[in-house]
């Protein structure tokens, strides 16, 4: 046993010297193979032989993310390569690594591809990817944003944030002017697109934008102006709960005040950021909170009522209303119940006060925050 003992390690070297030479062996012909192929004008992956394939394999494998990784693909365009390179740009959401991911599958084609991955996307990560697909600066990438912001599968929600992803972009801003000026922006996203082309630095889309979609005018006849110059105003707090007790009370809680109807608002000061806020009260289509989603319901006896699910068992369905009140309908004389794809809030609210009132309840509810 003395014997084998001492033979024993030195298989085990030989065998790794072995592997090791025949790992380096492999890299030397795969180099070769990729120095030939970058000396080629055009190479075409789908017909190479089994071999080449398996040495363009290993090297996109090895340098996935890196600039010749990139380089390659926007030179050579491998297909094969598309579900990985999404994946990856999906695992890298934010970075730099994952604009240059998806500009290069927008190059490669895979528009399709991008367009189902972002609406499938978790509500956490659909405006990141946005975003990152934004980064590009590209009028190819601004197009695939339309395409979210116009598929029918999108949610008014997901329409509007696309909406507000083209305004990254100069070239997206020009991609979302264009679609404007031809009719082909969904309802849900004009609110959004007016904000975004109505603050463009650029002064012909400016006033492009403000011709086609005017900005939202307050109580006072004055347009409002974007949101990044209301956000520079400071506002009276207590003059903006005498405001919400006007017009915000009969919906929405705040402490021991209002009605329990639509989301409570006693700490969305912690919750959303001013532009949030903003956003929410022009635009309720952008962000619908879950459970506070709107349902027409439609009994056998001809009535109709709108509001949100409270309850639904087998025998009743529960519909609570504006104002708070319990609507309940057995379910044997419910005709129907539909799901609104807007949000119960009005987008008028701003018309009902001052462009100051405006900024004052923002502010108020802005100090709303958690205790």
């Amino acid at each position: 046993m003395g014997p084998m003992r001492s033979i024993l390690p030195l298989l085990i070297m030989a065998s790794a010297f072995a592997q090791d030479a025949a790992t380096e062996e492999q890299a030397d012909k795969d180099r070769l193979v990729m120095a030939t192929i970058e000396k080629l004008k055009n190479f075409d992956y789908a017909n190479a032989s089994p071999k080449v394939k398996d040495a363009v394999g290993r090297f996109l494998n090895a340098n996935r993310g890196s600039k010749p990784y990139f380089d390659f693909l926007e030179r050579f365009h491998v297909a094969e390569e598309g579900p990985k390179l999404l994946e990856f740009g999906i695992s890298k959401v934010g970075t730099a690594e994952a604009g240059t991911a998806f500009k290069t599958l927008v190059n490669m084609g895979q528009v399709e591809a991008i367009k189902s991955a972002i609406l499938a996307a978790a509500p956490d990560k659909f405006g990141l990817l946005l975003d990152t697909l934004a980064v590009s600066q590209s009028r190819e990438a601004a197009a695939v944003i339309l395409q979210v912001a116009q598929d029918p599968k999108a949610s008014a929600d997901q329409k509007s944030i696309a909406v507000r992803s083209l305004g990254k972009s100069r070239n997206g801003e020009l991609v979302l002017l264009e679609a404007v000026q031809k009719n082909r922006l969904p309802a849900e996203g004009k609110l959004a697109a007016s904000q975004v082309l109505n603050a463009s630095a650029d002064a012909a889309i400016q006033k492009a934008g403000s011709e086609l979609l005017p900005m939202a005018q307050s109580a006072d006849n004055k347009p409002l102006p974007p949101i990044a110059e209301l956000l520079a105003r400071k506002g009276d707090a207590a003059n903006g709960h005498a405001v919400y007790a006007r017009i915000c009370i009969a919906c929405h809680k705040a402490g021991d005040e209002g009605i329990d109807f639509g989301p409570a608002l006693s700490e969305i000061g912690t919750k959303l950021p001013k532009e949030a806020i903003y956003t929410a009260i022009l635009d309720p289509n952008a962000a619908i909170s879950f459970g506070f989603e709107g349902f027409e319901v439609k009994t056998t006896k001809g009535d109709s009522y709108i509001g949100m699910i409270a309850s639904e068992t087998d025998d009743e369905l529960a519909l609570k209303v504006p104002g708070g009140v319990i609507v309940k309908t057995p379910k044997a004389d419910v005709a129907s119940k539909t799901k609104l794809p807007i949000s119960l809030m009005t987008p008028g609210l701003a018309r009902a006060v001052t462009e100051q009132e405006f900024v004052d309840l923002v502010e108020y509810l802005s100090s709303l925050k958690k205790k």
